[in-house]
C-alpha cells in the first residue's frame, strides 16, 4: 500500500526569492521513493503569506524513513524568518472510510 505524506509551508511574500533558490537547489535531493503527486507543489496566496501544499506518495515500509528525510528536507528552509511548515499523514478515503466500518462506493 501506499501512504500519502501532505506538506504545507507559509512564509511570507516578501521572502519568496530566498526561498526559491533554495527549493531549487534542494529539490532534487529527496530519495526516488519520496514521489510527489501530481504537479506539486501547489502555490497559493492570501494577503498575509504565500503557502505551498505538496503531496507525496511513500510506499508503507518507507514512512518512517521517508518523514525523517522530510524534516531535514524542510529543515533547509527554516533559516528563512517567517517561514513555517506542517507535515500530515493521511489516507486516501478509500482506505479510511472501512476504520469506520463503511465501504466505498463504486461507481455506477
Amino acid at each position: 500500500m501506499v501512504a500519502n505524506i501532505i506538506v504545507i509551508m507559509h512564509y511570507p511574500p516578501d521572502k519568496a526569492s530566498e526561498l526559491g533558490p533554495i527549493a531549487v537547489k534542494i529539490l532534487p535531493t529527496l530519495p526516488k521513493y519520496i514521489k510527489r503527486v501530481g504537479d506539486s507543489p501547489y502555490i497559493m496566496a492570501t494577503e498575509t503569506d504565500y503557502m505551498n501544499v505538496t503531496v507525496y506518495d511513500v510506499e508503507d515500509a518507507k514512512v518512517a524513513e521517508a518523514v525523517k528525510e522530510l524534516v531535514k528536507f524542510y529543515h533547509q528552509y527554516c533559516a528563512v524568518p517567517g517561514f513555517k511548515w506542517v507535515m500530515y499523514n493521511a489516507l486516501p478515503l478509500k482506505e479510511a472510510l472501512p476504520i469506520i466500518g463503511l465501504k466505498y462506493p463504486t461507481p455506477k
